[in-house]
């Protein structure tokens, strides 16, 4: 196997080892991509593990085994840097004795003006505020009923794996401006009767009922379709599972509910809508801290107090990342569900968030998983002087030669910039006979190539 030596990285013991064997042998380079973590990026489709098709049997390696595309924190580089640059001698030729090295030395010239390099990096966030904002209309049974019973791990695994964290728990129901009916007696009575039969005779039986009438006696209200149970950060973790405990499926006079109206108030802690309705409940978000809001629910959202454009604004507004799960309840959920005219998974998509549909047994384990890709910090720098590691390797008809590159620069061949000459050396053996034209190429540098035309021949 041959990889990219780098003169500069090789330790004491390598060197040694290096003599001890009498010839050159390939060693890995050590710098400090080595060090990623186990979280290395490959972006360029070159498979680390596998580095080449080099082996002790003559067959060429055609690059290093180092990774430029991860950084020292073992973050995903997956920048499109694309460097040009010229390779100098351009063309050579030489001849040797079989089983002889041809050493040529080369310099190569790196062109990255006006490029840009763009990293993005993740991380946990340090300061996180989760608000659970559940549908308790009467179709949420299982679904809350799942939440309950798996509540107490949820909360658990996310305190232990975020340093800073509070919990806020929220529930809703049927959208402000629905109407609160009731049946109400007019003080009129209705004859009713039946026919039956004793023996050969028919009878008739007749009673009075009361007579009832359908009386709109008010509407939902702010307060009725939206209730804060417990605020993020008021409380601790025991306060919020007996808040969820508190959830129970029941009401929900149409089909339709208060979705993007919850949104709209947990966002904005019971601020005004468009409409004029509110809340007035405060979230109690901490500044500072990644807001999210964990959302389930079976049933589209009424749109008349609050618009999906309206509920977007006010959760961009006030930084607030949603999470929605739709969970399939009934056959209604599944066609109208949550996502109803895409509408969960527009506000997930706009708020930067996570979107999931799920059945309710699998409803808090979906949550746990779609916390944890949510709750990051992304960080992205962007730079005019970028930089690149050098990799080196061949092109074209090689069987039978034994190829490596050595870095023999005093710079070294990492962290190469705009306008900088490197030197590298080729060894070529071969224990057959023959010519060779092959190219020797820098793999992430456009232009840099060089003709190679060797011959081997046996003695007389």
């Amino acid at each position: 196997m041959f990889k990219f030596i780098d003169f500069q990285k090789i330790t004491a013991v390598s060197i040694l080892a290096v003599l001890m064997a009498g010839t050159l042998i390939s060693l890995p380079a050590i710098s400090k991509n080595d060090n990623n973590n186990g979280h290395g990026n490959n972006c360029d489709g070159i498979d680390s593990s596998n580095p080449g098709n080099g082996s002790p049997n003559g067959n060429n390696s055609n690059h290093n085994e180092t990774d430029p595309n991860v950084d020292d924190e073992g973050r995903g580089n997956c920048s499109t840097t694309q460097a040009t640059g010229v390779l100098s001698p351009s063309a050579v030729s030489k001849t040797a004795v079989v089983t002889q090295t041809i050493s040529l030395d080369r310099t190569i010239t790196v062109n990255m003006d006006d490029l840009v390099e763009t990293i993005t990096t993740t991380a946990p966030v340090e300061k996180l505020d989760i608000l659970f904002l559940a549908d308790n209309t009467g179709s949420m049974g299982s679904a809350i009923e799942n939440v309950q019973d798996n509540a107490e791990d949820l909360l658990e695994t996310i305190s232990e794996t975020y340093d800073d964290v509070e919990f806020g728990v929220a529930k809703y129901y049927g959208d402000p401006q629905e109407e609160i009916v009731e049946y109400q007696a007019t003080g009129e009575t209705e004859t009713r009767s039946y026919r039956y039969k004793s023996g050969r005779r028919w009878y008739t039986y007749t009673w009075e009922v009361p007579v009832y009438e359908r009386v709109v006696v008010g509407e939902v209200g702010a307060t009725g379709a939206y209730q804060l149970q417990d605020a993020v950060g008021s409380g601790t973790v025991d306060d919020a599972l007996d808040a969820i405990d508190d959830w129970s499926a029941s009401g929900g006079d149409d089909w339709p509910e208060a979705n993007f109206f919850a949104l709209h108030q947990a966002a904005t802690s019971g601020g005004s809508t468009n409409t004029g309705y509110t809340s007035g409940f405060n979230t109690n978000w901490r500044s500072g801290a990644k807001k999210i809001i964990v959302w389930f629910g079976d049933a589209k959202s009424h749109t008349d107090t609050v618009s999906q454009a309206e509920a977007i604004q006010a959760l961009n507004d006030n930084d607030v990342t949603v999470i929605a799960i739709h969970t399939n309840t009934t056959s209604a959920s599944l066609t109208d569900g949550i996502d109803s005219n895409s509408q969960a998974s527009t506000i997930a998509t706009e708020t930067s968030g996570q979107y999931a549909s799920v059945y309710s047994s699998q409803l808090a384990n979906k949550m746990e998983e779609l916390i944890e890709l949510a709750a990051v910090e992304t960080t992205t720098t962007t730079t005019t002087s970028p930089t690149i590691d050098l990799v080196f390797g061949n092109e074209g008809d090689t069987q039978g030669l034994d190829i490596s590159y050595v870095c023999t620069d005093p710079l070294g061949c990492n962290n190469v910039k705009h306008g900088d000459v490197r030197t590298f050396q080729m060894n070529v053996t071969s224990d057959v006979g023959g010519n060779f034209e092959f190219k020797t190429i820098a793999e992430n540098v456009g232009g840099a190539v060089a003709d190679n035309n060797l011959a081997f021949h046996f003695t007389d």
